[in-house]
C-alpha cells in the first residue's frame, strides 16, 4: 500500500514538472544562433557607464534588459541602468531603448546594426543622446555565444558642451538550459573599461 502511494507521488510530482517547464521548453528556441527575444539581469561595474566618466572614480550598479524580436531581421530593446560613483556615492540612472536589424552572415551568425536613444540622469547633471552599435553574434556552439562589436556615443548635456565618445564591446553567453543562460562582458572605452555579469532567459521566438 506504502509502495502504490509513493508510486503515485512520483507520478505527481512528474506531472507537475512537466506541466511547469513544458511550456517553457516548447516556447524556448534552438539555441544553434542568435535569439532576440529574451529579458536579463546583471550587475556593471568600471570607469564609465553610458559615457558617463566620473573623474578618478569608478561607477558600478544593476542593469535590467529586454528585446523582442518582431521579424526575423528587425527587434526592438532596451536596458536600464541604476548605480552610483564609487567614492562620493552620485546616483547614476541611465535608460537606453532602440531598434536594430540583422543580417544572417552563416545560420550560427549574424551582424547586428542597432540604434539607441540613451538618457542618463545623475546628482550633478542630465545629459540624452543618440547612440549607434556595430555587433557581430556568433554562436560557436549549441552552448557558447561570442558578442564583438563598437558604439559610439553622441551626448548632449543639459549644461555645458556636447560629447561623444566609442567603445569596443565583448560579451560571451552560456546557454545553461536551452531557455537560460549566464553571460559576461566588458567594454574598452577610450582609456576607461567595464565589466559586466547576468543571467538571460529566452522567452521564444519573434513575434511576427
Amino acid at each position: 500500500m506504502i509502495v502504490c502511494q509513493s508510486g503515485r507521488a512520483k507520478g505527481l510530482a512528474g506531472l507537475v514538472l512537466v506541466a511547469v517547464l513544458g511550456p517553457v521548453a516548447a516556447f524556448a528556441q534552438s539555441p544553434a544562433s542568435p535569439r532576440y527575444t529574451y529579458l536579463g539581469a546583471g550587475w556593471d561595474g568600471g570607469d564609465s557607464r553610458c559615457a558617463v566618466e566620473p573623474g578618478d572614480e569608478g561607477v558600478s550598479g544593476f542593469t535590467a534588459e529586454g528585446s523582442i524580436g518582431l521579424f526575423d531581421a528587425v527587434h526592438l530593446l532596451g536596458t536600464a541602468y541604476s548605480g552610483e560613483t564609487d567614492g562620493s556615492n552620485v546616483d547614476v540612472t541611465c535608460y537606453e531603448v532602440g531598434a536594430g536589424v540583422t543580417w544572417g552572415l552563416t545560420e550560427s551568425a549574424d551582424v547586428v546594426l542597432r540604434g539607441y536613444y540613451v538618457s542618463v540622469d545623475t546628482d550633478v547633471g542630465d545629459a540624452d543622446g543618440f547612440e549607434p552599435e556595430l555587433l557581430v553574434r556568433y554562436a560557436i556552439s549549441d552552448r557558447v555565444e561570442v558578442d564583438l562589436g563598437m558604439a559610439y556615443y553622441d551626448m548632449s548635456p543639459d549644461e555645458g558642451e556636447d560629447f561623444d565618445d566609442t567603445e569596443v564591446r565583448l560579451g560571451v553567453v552560456y546557454n545553461v538550459l536551452p531557455w537560460l543562460a549566464v553571460r559576461a562582458g566588458g567594454t574598452i572605452f577610450d582609456d576607461d573599461s567595464t565589466f559586466n555579469l547576468g543571467v538571460r532567459a529566452y522567452l521564444g521566438g519573434n513575434l511576427f
